[in-house]
């Protein structure tokens, strides 16, 4: 299991939240960690359906507005990640799912090493809409995060 969910308590058994589901939760926080020019162009097509809408924490100031729609929108997403930082790092701690498992909601924490060397961690949660639920290629249709930045902008400060 990789370290995104090693630790992972899920508020649901596998009947309804199968593997294939718990590894696509698991490639969203490691591809969203990859310090690499390609890595929004595969969360597009990886993690995300074609016509998927990535909601981003209000505070993110280069979103759109309405977030990201549609896979080439997507693909841009972690254009900006990286200007203030060296590493990040989600985890998930929990995850509930509704009773037919293509609702999720998913809590963790991420932690960021700045380019001051200063560490945060954020605590956040997604609203994650799962289709192909059934299959070994599910994707997110749609996903909306939130997540506390006053541990980031504390440490920006210095």
């Amino acid at each position: 299991m990789s370290y995104p969910i090693e630790n992972t308590v899920w508020k649901a058994d596998e009947a309804v939240v199968p593997q294939p589901i718990r590894n696509l939760i698991s490639r969203l926080c490691e591809i969203s960690d990859t310090h690499s020019p390609d890595a929004g162009q595969r969360l597009a097509t990886e993690v995300f359906t074609p016509d998927g809408v990535f909601i981003p924490s209000p505070g993110r100031r280069d979103a759109p507005p309405g977030g990201y729609v549609g896979a080439a929108a997507i693909a841009t997403s972690l254009e900006n990640t990286w200007n203030a930082m060296k590493t990040r790092r989600h985890t998930v701690s929990r995850v509930f799912a509704s009773p037919d498992g293509e609702e999720l909601m998913v809590l963790g924490a991420l932690t960021i090493t700045l380019l001051n060397d200063k560490t945060a961690v954020m605590p956040w949660a997604s609203h994650v809409e799962v289709v192909r639920k059934d299959t070994d290629a599910p994707r997110i249709k749609r996903m909306q995060t939130t997540a506390d930045p006053s541990a980031f902008v504390d440490a920006l400060k210095g």
